[in-house]
């Protein structure tokens, strides 16, 4: 790709895959995920007479404590635990709104950042992440351009995942105007596929859009929004299938590995 001047990141899915256990014995990213958001939706869903009075909040707060107190050992036993009764209609929902997020929101009026404010701010990924050289090689030989992300995580979660993978959160902070250096849920209004946080990077950034590169792993969450606004795109899929290389007339970039970026870019 020539004229980029800046590269714009996702973190959850796109630095690490989800479901690769990097730590044996503490479960992926993934069963994390699954242990919070089934059994939310299972107790919220049972209803507050059932949840003897506990409302959304009380539910979020007791299961990251009981996810403290599996984190160690047994979590996963916990999240295999979970029945298809809880499983099959959460995922049918999921389907149907489109996201964990949506879930929650259309279905109990909780906002779409419950989720993620409540409960998946709260992972130690100290437990589940680890340095990755490879991953930190790229950004290394990406300095050259300007650096920046876009996450639908909070900051306290981009702050951890940064922390536990090593990497220098400062080679990504950008004058956001506001408290954060990088957009998250706290200060973008419309999390992903909607296109404000991918607007308002442009503006940060004061760059057209075809010297952007946004590199996601989610094709309507990432790839789709970067290029409708004319960004250039790149999509790991993580040794996935090839797939085309083109969405609504639009070319893209496919790798199997954020590593592979810097080879593109270079």
């Amino acid at each position: 790709m020539k004229g980029i001047e800046a590269v714009i990141w996702d973190i959850d899915g796109t630095w690490y895959r989800k479901t690769v256990e990097y730590k044996p014995g503490h479960g992926s990213v993934q069963t994390i995920h699954d242990f919070f958001r089934y059994n939310a939706w299972a107790q919220i869903n049972k209803g507050k007479d059932a949840n003897k009075g506990k409302d959304a909040i009380e539910i979020a707060s007791d299961l990251v404590l009981m996810y403290n107190n599996l984190k160690r050992k047994g979590l996963k036993e916990a999240v295999d635990a979970i029945p298809e009764s809880i499983r099959v209609p959460y995922d049918a929902l999921v389907k149907k709104h489109g996201s964990n997020g949506k879930v929650y929101q259309n279905e109990f009026n909780l906002g779409s950042k419950y989720l993620h404010t409540n409960m998946l701010q709260n992972i130690d990924f100290d437990y589940v992440l680890d340095k990755d050289q490879n991953l930190l090689d790229t950004f290394d030989a990406l300095k050259q351009f300007t650096l920046g992300i876009i996450t639908s995580e909070t900051y306290k979660t981009a702050e951890s995942i940064c922390s536990a993978m090593d990497v220098d959160m400062d080679l990504f902070r950008l004058n956001t105007g506001d408290d954060y250096g990088i957009l998250c849920s706290e200060n973008i209004k419309q999390k992903k596929p909607s296109l404000e946080p991918f607007q308002r990077m442009l503006e940060i950034l004061d760059l057209n859009p075809e010297q952007v590169v946004y590199v996601g792993d989610v094709m309507n969450k990432d790839i789709e929004p970067s290029l409708s606004l004319g960004m250039n795109a790149i999509h790991v899929v993580w040794n996935g299938e090839n797939k085309p290389d083109q969405v609504n007339g639009k070319k893209y970039q496919q790798v199997s590995s954020p590593y592979e970026v810097a080879k593109i870019l270079l």
